[in-house]
């Protein structure tokens, strides 16, 4: 008798502690509701962070995207003002070429005038040498100026 005491004690506790059928679906339905809250709060919360994670990357990718834009701008700028300088220079330097080609035709001009100059002076002193020498042997030989010496 006592077995069967037991049994029936055992069971009447066991139905008390185990809920219904109806029962279990709440209790089930509130675990799960607090399983959806607690998820949806922390999938809310992970998700706020990651949308501000992925603002401030957002943020951070803008910023060095608009610093690139800016140091391709200077880029270009500065490959600009280089280009400008080394036409500048080429210039320049076609200028001075020109500038020595016409000097230096200058010169060679100038060089010519003075060599011609050269040789008219030199013809010229011979010739003056020459009525000289004869002038100074008519004095020698007692004669005047008069006679044949022109110029």
């Amino acid at each position: 008798k006592r077995q069967r005491g037991i049994s029936e004690t055992s069971v009447s506790a066991s139905a008390s502690i185990i809920p219904y059928e109806k029962e279990d679906n709440n209790e089930l339905n509130h675990h799960k509701d607090m399983f959806d809250i607690t998820t949806y709060v922390k999938t809310t919360a992970a998700t706020d962070v990651l949308r501000s994670e992925i603002t401030a990357l957002r943020a951070d990718l803008d910023h060095e995207r608009s610093l690139r834009s800016l140091e391709r701008r200077k880029a270009e700028q500065s490959d600009a003002r280089l280009r400008r300088q080394v036409q500048f220079h080429l210039d320049e330097v076609d200028e001075v070429q020109n500038l020595l080609e016409e000097v230096r035709k200058q010169s060679e001009q100038d060089l010519k005038k003075m060599r011609e100059a050269r040789t008219e002076t030199l013809v010229s002193l011979r010739d003056c040498e020459k009525r000289l020498s004869i002038a100074v042997d008519r004095i020698e030989a007692g004669g005047g100026l008069e006679d044949g010496v022109e110029g």
